[in-house]
């Protein structure tokens, strides 16, 4: 029965095949780690990992909770508190590589949030690092779907759609992957249509291909594929026949209706909030196709932000007045006060051809959202 031990955090690394995740930020895990740290939890370490032993016995890998490792190391490079240098984890033996997989899978598949889950890709990717111990016909169908997705996408592709993920704040399903899949060779459609994909919802490639052309509009195609540039001609289309019209008429372009613009008190950005009732607010996200947050306030009508540009936390006070009218006050400390500013809540669009929101009042536009802070001069 494995127990945890105390290893010295310089006998310890990542396993060369099971951390599969293509980017670590550990900078908060760290932070964490560090206030956590007391007699009762020297290390700040809550959770123990788990390793094996290297192939020369003389250290050992790690390969659930690689993040928690990792800011350790962050953390005694911060301090230089001993208390960070050691690892907590249970000494596995006898593991096969796809158990060891299967545990990993597991542990970031965190259902209450508390860990950053793995995404599809990185599994993708992890099964390839694995795949000729695996066996296909012992596997599981789960192991199996991965490992067809596997044998058909190499690692850089898989990388350059993660980055497509984080830039879209969203995730690509078991069946987006196995349509792109079938997409060989030519990367320019696979990276098109992926864009399409995540960005515009689209769930089967066909539905996908036929916005390949509107991908380019997204704010962040370059930033996640800067190797793919528009065609000259595709361009001289667009001018000659009015397809930005028919994109628009093809659903790219995004409607939200009474928004409330918060000014946060630390950077000065502006906060799209939705109402949603009295009692709710949904935190849009500046990017059209970002994540948004329902947030659920209390009896007194107080929620906490955090902002979509400087990430600082703060508190936003309501009272619906009546229609599309609110008192709103926004304030740094969660002491109830009574909202003294009104304001009245807007309809608008997202333009993907200016890449600007815009607002709209009796179906017309009349005039665009400046959301970040303007920039100051000295």
């Amino acid at each position: 029965m494995p127990h945890v031990v105390s290893i010295p955090i310089q006998n310890v690394k990542p396993h060369p095949k099971l951390a599969f995740r293509f980017r670590y930020d550990v900078d908060s895990l760290a932070d964490s780690i560090i206030a956590t740290a007391d007699e009762s939890t020297p290390n700040g370490q809550l959770n123990p990992g788990r390793v094996v032993r290297t192939e020369n016995g003389d250290g050992y890998y790690v390969y659930v909770g690689v993040r928690r490792f990792l800011a350790l190391k962050l953390a005694i490079g911060r301090t230089n508190d001993p208390w960070f240098g050691v690892f907590n984890a249970y000494v596995d033996e006898g593991l096969s590589e796809l158990q060891m997989f299967m545990k990993a899978k597991a542990e970031n598949e965190d259902e209450r949030g508390e860990r950053q889950p793995v995404s599809l890709l990185e599994l993708v990717s992890g099964i390839r690092r694995i795949r000729d111990s695996v066996d296909p016909g012992k596997a599981s169908p789960a192991i199996k779907r991965l490992i067809a997705l596997a044998d058909k996408m190499e690692d850089d592709r898989l990388k350059q759609l993660r980055e497509a993920e984080w830039a879209a704040h969203s995730r690509f399903k078991s069946g987006q992957l196995e349509g792109l899949a079938k997409i060989e060779g030519d990367d320019r459609e696979f990276f098109t249509t992926a864009a399409a994909m995540v960005g515009f919802g689209e769930q089967d490639a066909e539905s996908a291909r036929k916005k390949r052309d509107a991908a380019f509009h997204l704010s962040w195609f370059s930033r996640a594929f800067p190797e793919i540039k528009r065609e000259p001609a595709a361009e001289k289309k667009e001018e000659d026949d009015g397809e930005a019209e028919d994109w628009r008429g093809a659903g790219l372009e995004v409607h939200e209706d009474g928004v409330i613009l918060s000014v946060c008190p630390k950077c000065g950005g502006r906060n799209m909030l939705k109402v949603e009732g009295q009692l709710e607010l949904t935190h849009l996200s500046p990017d059209p196709k970002g994540e948004a947050k329902t947030i659920v306030a209390d009896a007194v009508g107080r929620v906490r932000l955090s902002c979509s540009h400087c990430s600082e936390e703060w508190f936003v006070l309501m009272e619906p007045l009546g229609g599309q009218t609110y008192a709103i006050m926004v304030t740094d400390s969660g002491e109830f006060r009574e909202p003294n500013a009104k304001t009245a809540a807007l309809d608008l669009r997202y333009d993907f051809t200016k890449d600007e929101w815009q607002r709209v009042a009796d179906g017309r536009i009349v005039g665009e959202v400046l959301l970040t802070p303007a920039k100051r001069t000295k």
